[in-house]
């Protein structure tokens, strides 16, 4: 299988690969121990789990995802700033919308009585700095593709800068901080010059040599990711930002096939949705839309809710994954747009 040679394809292989990893960790999380028959059964967007989600349902992994593009291309598209209080009042209205999955961390952040004539970007910092800055959680990685499509475009230091501002509305810790850093700008690279494996860990690498990247986070991007997924223990500290983070770049270093990293992460367990989201982002972003297959992307963009079904859970129109297609062609329109 080819790697994609186009950045729209890689655009749409980020957000749809890491929207398919959460449908397929989904029906897993929270269950213990996962096999090899459970991780190949997952694949099949089966639905259900301890959540019940519908087949091909994906959970606040990518709802906040597209709740941050929501924001984003709320831009006005003359500057490559984040529009922190557009995004910040995004993450609001998806809290208001009653998501039937949601972090601590995340749910500290979003949970705002908001003052009046007081901006939301500001009350949310304020809020995550005082609840969650110890907090080492997955919740700002698992939702950063969209910035990586949005700053695809923009010096890797500007990009860099943009995944640390939105991991501050709600991951204000240095570890999660850089891990987005790192991330997102790699997916960024591999987005502007797909299918260059070596760019993008080049430029992760990057990132990690500045003198304010944490020293922890650059051992699990220059020295974990070279083992192998069995080196880690993802069932301990289930949430912890490590394990997705330090999965993602080993599948990418060995350049994995998107189901087989995707297969493989489910195997691990832990927090199998939004592990198995962060490595389908950078993966996804990789090989490209064209190379996940069908029998795992056209569920995720299918679904719809049925109370016929038994399963799944209705949820608002702009958080369904028919928008997940048309949401990364927008946002390349807009990275063109602040490309100049």
């Amino acid at each position: 299988m080819a790697k994609t040679t186009s950045p729209l394809d890689a655009a749409r292989g980020a957000l749809l690969g890491a929207a398919c990893g959460d449908a397929a960790g989904a029906v897993l999380e929270f269950s213990g121990h996962v096999g090899a028959e459970d991780a190949a059964w997952a694949l099949t967007m089966p639905g259900g789990g301890c959540f019940n989600v519908g087949k091909g349902q994906f959970t606040d992994d990518t709802e906040l995802a597209l709740s941050l593009a929501n924001g984003l291309l709320l831009h006005d598209g003359t500057s490559p700033s984040f529009p922190a209080e557009q995004v910040a009042q995004q993450y609001v209205k998806w809290f208001e919308s009653g998501p039937f999955d949601i972090g601590n961390t995340c749910r500290n952040a979003f949970a705002l009585n908001c003052v009046p004539g007081k901006a939301v970007a500001a009350q949310m910092i304020a809020a995550s700095d005082t609840q969650n800055g110890s907090s080492k959680s997955n919740g700002a990685l698992m939702r950063a593709t969209p910035l990586a499509v949005f700053g695809c475009y923009m010096p890797t230091s500007s990009l860099a800068a943009i995944a640390e501002q939105d991991a501050c509305l709600s991951h204000p810790n240095k570890v999660c901080q850089s891990c987005n850093a790192a991330y997102v700008a790699a997916v960024g690279h591999l987005i502007s010059h797909p299918g260059d494996q070596q760019g993008a860990l080049a430029v992760a690498s990057k990132v990690a040599s500045g003198p304010d990247f944490d020293p922890g986070v650059r051992k699990w991007l220059l020295e974990d990711s070279l083992d192998n997924p069995a080196a880690l223990n993802c069932e301990q500290l289930i949430g912890y930002c490590r394990w997705g983070f330090t999965l993602a770049f080993m599948f990418l270093r060995t350049g994995t096939r998107y189901k087989d990293a995707i297969e493989q992460t489910l195997f691990c367990g832990g927090d199998t949705d939004t592990n198995a989201a962060i490595v389908g982002g950078l993966l996804g972003a990789f090989w490209g839309a064209k190379a996940i297959p069908q029998s795992m992307s056209g569920p995720v963009i299918a679904y719809a809710w049925n109370d016929k079904e038994g399963q799944g859970h209705k949820r608002p129109f702009n958080l369904q994954g028919h928008r997940i297609l048309c949401v990364a062609d927008a946002l390349m329109d807009l990275a063109q747009r602040l490309r100049g």
